[in-house]
């Protein structure tokens, strides 16, 4: 009779979820993966990178270099004036 496997918790990886309503969501612990799981969270659907169509953006700034210099990229962080004064 099989038995199942043991998981040990510091193996474990994140794994992209999708929620009930259809939003993604990467848990950041084993315990919040079980957590999200019962409560209705499936694994998202693994994307092939290698038929999927290039983005538009990407495409845009490849054929012109001034647009990748002066558009704004999803990994910079929002500046805000913290001392109250006046710019």
């Amino acid at each position: 009779m099989p038995t199942m496997r043991t998981i040990r918790k510091d193996d474990w990886k994140p794994t992209p979820l999708v929620s009930p309503d259809g939003r993604p969501y990467t848990p950041g612990s084993f315990r919040e993966d079980r957590e999200l799981r019962s409560k209705g969270y499936v694994p998202a659907p693994e994307v092939d990178t290698a038929t999927a169509a290039p983005d538009s953006a990407a495409a845009d700034t490849e054929a012109n270099p001034v647009l990748a210099i002066d558009a704004p990229t999803e990994t910079q962080a929002k500046t805000t004036r913290r001392n109250g004064g006046a710019k």
